[in-house]
C-alpha cells in the first residue's frame, strides 16, 4: 500500500496528515463520463496502477476488463496527459466490446472508435515524459514529538523543533504529486 502525505499550501511540511493512497478521482469521473455519453454497454472497467511499467503509460487488459496505469503517469503526468492515456485503453475496451478480441490492436476498428471518441487514432499517446521532473525527498518521523521532517538529503545527524537530536537509521522517500485530488494544493507520497 502506498501512503501519501497531505500538506498544507504555504505550511511547513514538517506536521502533516498520513492518507491512504487512492487512486485520482479524475480517472473515474473520466471513464464514467466517456461511457455514459457514448453509450457503449460495457462494465466500468478495473482501475490498477502497476509501479512496474517502466516504458508503458497504460494498458488494457480484456479477460480482466482492466486498465493498468503507469504510477509514475499517475505522479507525474498533468492532467491532460492522464486523460490522452486513459481514453486510449478505454478506446481499446470500446473496441473489444464491439469487435470482440481478436482483432489487431491498432487496426480500422480501433481507429474507428478513436473517431468516435475524438482522439487521435495513434498507437501511442503523446506524452512527453522526458519533462516531468522528479524531485524527491527524504522523510524521517522523529521518535520524541512524531513530527515528519522533510529534507532534499539524507543526513546521518539533526535535531527537531522539539531539540530531540536524531541519528535516522532509515529515511524514507518521497515525491511530490499533485494529481490525487483536485480540492488538494498538492500531496506527498511515499515510494
Amino acid at each position: 500500500m502506498q501512503l501519501t502525505f497531505n500538506f498544507l499550501k504555504n505550511s511547513d511540511p514538517i506536521e502533516s496528515n498520513i492518507i491512504e493512497f487512492s487512486i485520482p478521482d479524475l480517472i473515474y469521473s473520466i471513464i464514467e463520463e466517456t461511457i455514459n455519453s457514448n453509450h457503449y454497454q460495457i462494465l466500468f472497467p478495473d482501475i490498477k496502477i502497476s509501479k512496474s511499467m517502466k516504458k508503458t503509460l497504460g494498458s488494457y487488459n480484456y479477460k480482466n476488463n482492466q486498465i493498468t496505469l503507469s504510477f509514475n503517469l499517475i505522479l507525474f503526468g498533468k492532467r491532460e496527459e492522464i486523460k490522452s492515456v486513459v481514453l486510449h485503453e478505454l478506446a481499446h475496451a470500446f473496441t473489444f466490446s464491439e469487435y470482440g478480441p481478436y482483432i489487431p490492436s491498432h487496426g480500422k476498428e480501433f481507429r474507428l472508435i478513436c473517431k468516435k471518441l475524438n482522439i487521435l487514432p495513434r498507437s501511442y499517446v503523446d506524452v512527453k515524459i522526458h519533462k516531468w521532473k522528479k524531485k524527491f525527498m527524504f522523510l524521517f518521523s522523529c521518535k520524541n514529538c512524531y513530527k515528519n521532517i522533510l529534507k532534499k538529503s539524507k543526513l546521518n545527524h539533526l535535531f527537531c523543533t522539539c531539540g530531540n537530536e536524531i541519528f535516522p537509521d532509515k529515511w524514507e522517500t518521497v515525491v511530490y504529486s499533485e494529481n490525487f485530488n483536485e480540492s488538494d494544493s498538492g500531496l506527498w507520497v511515499r515510494l
